[in-house]
């Protein structure tokens, strides 16, 4: 290359993504330079990528779920609970005391020695029968004892004035006996047991029974034929105290408390659970019982408790309620209805959510996929300010988002929806994030916003929601806004408010360290009227901000509504349960997340943002019930999670009647095994002769109780056999029981231990269940030989009878028995077929059936019958009772003119007269809330005296009434003399009868047609509308009677008209067409009456249908704000948020998506005419 000369340079390839234009030759291109922004925006469009179809867009109606994290409770029963032994019920009946019960195949016992055990038995009874007798037990005096008795006996040192006495059982029998020496004179004797044990005959406390939610209780008294209805808390003998007072002073037991507080003795005393003061706040509609502690305490008589009470000062506080164990029922459901309303006293910005693309070429096509979806896209450059140019830049990729839609509160709902948009539109996120645009009067608003009533904007919103929507509408007011001063409803809410039977009520609580969260709780006294205001309130907010306070903020305070549907239930039913619950709980909180995830239309609803469910527990320490059930929100769904929830827990049943063996004895104890070995929990009842069985296993239970008859070989025992009084004569155990001999029976039962301790005097044994039931008979065989032995020579009225006196069977170890308070023992089926036979027979004195005694069985005794022992499962209380209930209430109102049964559909309540109040003041039904007369007990007549009432409920009166009431619209068909009631239409009637006949008079036809003849002829017409479309077609003398109706009065009907205007008969012709243009223009309606009429004999096929209405437009889509445009480009005008809101409310009022647009629109030029007009003034 030459010297001096410049290289050339070599040629360059420009990339396509640096060619911003593509030039026209036609355009005058070099006219104006491109601006950097066109320049960027070039570039940007060229590194975009190109994609030939719309967005796809995902509903914006689809609410988003949340779930909740499960609260369901490992609960557990304290071993006292588990384990506590029922001593009471083992002196009532064959128990055994101490006793374990297992299954296990694999341990393998020796055989029996059948032989050599029988010779021993022998030996034994042999060694029994000669044991030498006490010379004064031949005159003592021979007392029957009763399990109250002997419990006494055991806990207390009784010396019957220094004389000798023996206590002995007879197992065959089985009693129990004091043996006291008479000492000449058998009466005397008898006066001191009398008087150390105390008379059989002593009265014994009143119980209180109540079907569940009654409203009243029902008093059994021993030796009272009748029971007593108890409506009143100051008819019983029960009291309820807030225990507030007691629990600051904690130095003695509450019994010696109140005893001392109140210088009366009680009782009976107990703390009242939680479930049972949520029952008792339900059934006085009060919100404030279940944080407080209340018991109960029962007094020996209903006029000390009526004195103490009365004369209570403000040391001691009772609650007036009407209670007894017996009110609360397990299964009873309890709604409670909430709505929370959670304040931000913190300034309200923009909340928005920032999106960061991975790809910066999918910029373009995001944007277009989030503002198809309705959301508003902004750029920030890097001093975190709005710049639309900033979305040029290559090296930025993120961009915020608004606008979302209403339902979409918060972040994680928000993050949701930009998701769901990405990926239906194929482009990746690298990040979603928080973003918060500040606003300059954010403060100042706030600062107003905490000044201002919260009560009063709150009570406002319900107020006129309710009034306008007549859900609750006591001023018979309009509501007009205009109004001001006294006018109006809506300047009476404060009047209003006063009123007790206002349906919510508002409690507020703050919380937070510094307070900035403040949270309202609204409670609604009823769950239906609450339903339809939370209902209106839901649908407000998905339009607007309801309850608002602070005019910056675009979305309101946070709405959470509340629900729940709660159950009692015992610690010890409900720890068995807990894997179900799991299971149930793990459902339902994934129910509505699953449903969002499938997109169903349930999940469109205006509530499902508020949709979730979960299962919660209640529980205090060391109580014994708590409550259980399904909150949240979704009506439906939370009942019918409730339902399974009380599937769960409820028990799977047993028959006993093929294997009554199991009930008693080592039967009894070898089910009541399965409880430890399945984690269940059992109920043996004795009295309905049935199993119940709750627990996650309760299906194997069932399986094994079918098989216990054939695994008896494989069931070891591990029991402590008591040899003492009064499960086994205290002779067997020193003289017969030695060491050698308790060492033999094992080496011949072939039992792995057997041995006395002498310490408790109780026999440990552990072996098969066929050597346990030989050991026991040998054991009551050797007691009976010792009670025979001691009662010989007695005269035979003193020696116990050997069979039951009502079915005459022997009792023995083979059958279980109930022994009664007076002593005497029946067969346990026996006992139980007597009382509820008595029972059907509405007879509540239930006497002792043995000779000589015909004693009254206690209230206690006949409870204790019924419900069994302590270790019940008390969840089946009320089902066992409700024979005994219904019974007793049926008794009362048919033997009681002044009770009457409640009419509504299962309703248990009772109505009762009243002389007080006025007869206008009806009552209502305690159980169901039914308004009723108070004198009649009929159903409230306001217009009518009883006897009025009374005379028009008798069916002949009744009629009479209807038809003087009703006048000329009721008559008699003339041939079967049915009543028929005419409310609109023509004459003509057809009855159920078949029969056609004149409502005017009463004319009978043969056919619908001849019927129309005869109204057309004698009473000039149908009398009546007819539609044309439900007329028959095939009915000639119908269409006749109707085209002689219908036909237009025409000129020539009149004899005169031929007379002026001299018309012939040849002119007839002439005259036809000109007769349809006179009908048609004087009698307009007749004539199209008469087309009509035409056109309904063609052919219908022959007709279109007329063509479908329009749609309805759709509903437009309702600002939160004004757009960003329209604030920035007349900050002067829209820059006030304060202002701001009226404008919103302006735009907000259209009806349809085209008017929202031209109110826009209008405030756009409005805005144009004021800045236009103001230099103007200002020239001036």
């Amino acid at each position: 290359m030459a010297k001096g000369k410049k290289q050339r340079r070599s040629e360059k390839i420009i990339p396509l993504t640096q060619l911003a234009f593509v030039v026209d030759s036609r355009d005058p291109w070099d006219d104006e330079p491109p601006s950097k922004e066109d320049i960027a925006r070039a570039h940007f469009e060229n590194r975009q990528q190109k994609r030939d179809y719309l967005p796809v867009t995902t509903s914006r109606e689809l609410r988003y779920a949340v779930e909740w994290p499960s609260v369901v409770k490992n609960v557990t029963v304290p071993y006292y609970q588990n384990e506590s032994q029922d001593t009471s019920q083992a002196l009532c009946g064959r128990s055994l005391v101490s006793t374990t019960v297992s299954t296990n195949p694999s341990c393998s016992t020796a055989q029996i020695d059948v032989a050599a055990f029988e010779q021993t038995t022998r030996e034994l009874v042999g060694r029994a029968a000669n044991m030498k007798t006490r010379f004064w037990l031949k005159f003592c005096v021979v007392w029957p004892l009763g399990p109250q008795d002997i419990r006494r006996i055991h806990r207390e040192n009784i010396n019957f004035n220094k004389r000798r006495c023996e206590y002995l059982t007879f197992n065959n029998t089985p009693t129990a006996y004091l043996l006291i020496d008479s000492d000449g004179d058998p009466e005397y004797t008898k006066n001191i047991i009398r008087r150390k044990l105390g008379s059989a005959a002593a009265p014994s406390p009143p119980i209180l029974l109540a079907a569940p939610n009654s409203g009243y209780a029902i008093r059994f008294r021993h030796g009272e034929e009748m029971p007593t209805l108890i409506q009143k808390s100051s008819e019983s003998q029960f009291a309820l105290v807030f225990d507030e007072k007691y629990t600051e002073f904690t130095k003695c037991s509450a019994r010696v408390f109140y005893e001392r507080l109140l210088r009366c003795p009680l009782r009976f005393d107990r703390k009242l659970e939680q479930s049972e003061k949520l029952w008792i706040q339900k059934n006085l509609k009060r919100n404030d019982l279940a944080h407080r502690a209340i018991r109960v305490l029962e007094f020996y008589s209903i006029e000390e408790r009526n004195e103490i009470v009365g004369r209570a000062d403000n040391s001691i506080k009772f609650l007036d309620a009407l209670f007894c164990d017996t009110m609360q029922f397990y299964r009873e459901a309890y709604e409670d209805l909430n709505l929370y309303i959670k304040y931000s006293n913190t300034p309200k910005h923009i909340e928005c959510v920032s999106v960061t693309v991975r790809n910066e070429s999918d910029k373009k096509h995001a944007e277009s996929s989030f503002t198809s979806h309705g959301l508003s896209v902004l750029y920030f450059n890097r001093k975190m300010e709005c710049d639309p140019a900033a979305k040029y830049d290559i090296t930025l990729k993120t961009m915020v988002l608004q606008n979302f839609p209403r339902h979409l509160v918060t972040y994680e709902s928000r993050e949701w929806f930009v998701r769901r948009i990405a990926k239906e539109n194929f482009f990746q996120l690298q990040s979603v994030n928080s973003f918060v645009q500040w606003q300059s009067h954010a403060k100042r608003c706030c600062f107003k916003a905490k000044n201002r009533d919260f009560f009063k904007i709150i009570n406002f919103a319900f107020y006129k929601i309710a009034h306008i929507n007549r859900i609750y509408h006591p001023i018979d007011a309009p509501w007009i806004e205009e109004l001001q001063g006294g006018l109006g409803a809506r300047s009476m809410m404060s009047v209003v408010l006063e009123r007790p039977d206002v349906p919510w009520q508002i409690a507020r609580e703050r919380r937070g360290a510094i307070q900035e969260d403040e949270l309202f709780t609204i409670y609604f006294k009823n769950v239906t009227v609450g339903m339809q205001l939370i209902e209106h309130v839901i649908r407000i907010a998905g339009i607007e901000p309801i309850f608002r306070t602070d005019a910056a903020d675009r979305d309101g305070p946070q709405l959470v509504p509340f629900y729940r549907r709660s159950f009692t239930v015992t610690r010890a039913a409900r720890a068995v349960v807990t894997s179900k619950l799991r299971q149930l709980d793990a459902k339902l909180r994934a129910t509505f997340c699953m449903l969002t995830k499938q997109e169903d239309p349930i999940m469109m609803q205006d509530d499902a943002q508020y949709y979730v469910v979960r299962i919660f527990e209640e529980w205090t320490p060391n109580s014994k019930s708590g409550v259980i059930g399904v909150h949240g929100w979704s009506q439906n769904a939370i009942q019918l999670f409730a339902t399974q929830i009380l599937e769960i827990m409820s028990p799977k049943e047993f028959s006993t009647e093929n294997c009554p063996e199991m009930t008693f004895g080592i039967g009894e104890q070898w089910v009541k095994s399965l409880q430890r070995k399945y984690h269940v929990l059992l109920d043996v009842d004795k009295y309905r002769e049935v199993i119940s069985v709750l627990g996650d296993d309760s299906e194997e239970v069932l399986k094994e109780l079918e098989t216990y008859s054939q695994k008896k070989s494989e069931i070891l025992v591990a029991s402590r056999i008591p040899c003492f009084f009064p499960h086994l004569n205290d002779r067997v155990r020193c003289e017969l029981l030695s060491p050698g001999i308790v060492e033999k029976i094992r080496r011949q039962l072939g039992a792995q231990k057997l041995y006395m301790d002498r310490e408790s005097q109780c026999l440990d044994f552990q072996g098969s269940l066929e050597a346990y039931e030989k050991l026991i008979e040998l054991l009551e065989t050797l007691s009976n030989e010792v009670f025979k032995r001691e009662t010989r020579n007695r005269e035979a009225e003193e020696i116990p009878n050997l069979v039951c006196p009502i079915c005459t069977a022997e009792t023995g170890i083979s059958n279980d028995f109930y022994r009664l308070e007076c002593g005497h023992v029946m067969c346990r089926t026996c006992i139980n077929t007597q009382i509820r036979s008595r029972i059907d027979e509405q007879q509540f004195n239930i006497r002792c059936e043995i000779d000589g005694c015909h004693r009254v069985l206690t209230p206690a005794e006949i409870m204790n019958i019924i419900l069994g022992g302590s270790d019940r499962m008390k969840e089946l209380d009320t089902q066992k009772l409700r024979r005994l209930t219904d019974r007793a209430k049926q008794l009362l109102i048919q033997t009681n003119e002044d009770l009457a049964a409640c009419p509504s559909a299962d309703c248990v309540g009772i109505l009762s007269k009243s002389d007080d109040g006025l007869i206008s003041e009806f009552k209502k039904c305690e159980a169901c809330d039914r308004s009723y007369c108070r004198k009649c007990l009929a159903e409230p007549h306001p217009d009518d005296t009883c006897e009025e009432f009374a005379r028009i409920r008798r069916p002949e009166d009744s009629i009479a009434r209807y038809q003087k009431d009703m006048g000329s619209r009721v008559k008699k068909c003339p041939k079967c003399a049915v009543l028929v009631e005419k409310r609109e239409g023509c004459n003509h009637m057809q009855c159920g009868c078949g029969t056609h006949y004149c409502w005017t008079c009463l004319y009978v036809a043969e056919s619908s047609g001849d019927c129309y003849r005869h109204m057309q002829a004698e009473h000039g017409g149908h009398g009546g509308e007819i539609d044309m479309n439900q007329l028959p077609d095939n009915e000639p003398g119908i269409q006749q009677a109707m085209l002689q109706q219908y036909r237009a009065p025409r000129a020539e009907d009149d004899p005169m008209f031929f007379d002026e205007h001299g018309f012939t008969d040849d002119d007839d012709s002439d005259a036809d067409a000109d007769d349809e243009a006179f009908v048609a223009a004087i009698y307009p309606q007749q004539h199209a009456n008469r087309d009509q009429f035409a056109n309904y004999r063609r052919n219908a096929a022959a007709f279109e249908e007329p063509p479908a209405p329009p749609p309805p437009p759709p509903p437009p889509q309702y600002i939160r704000d004004l757009p960003q445009l329209l604030i920035d480009t007349f900050p002067t005008i829209y820059g006030d948020p304060e202002t701001r809101v009226d404008y919103v409310d302006f735009v907000n009022s259209a009806q349809t998506q085209d008017q929202l647009e031209a109110n826009l629109v209008m405030l756009y030029q409005n805005a144009e005419e004021h800045l236009a007009v103001e230099p103007q003034r200002r020239g001036r």
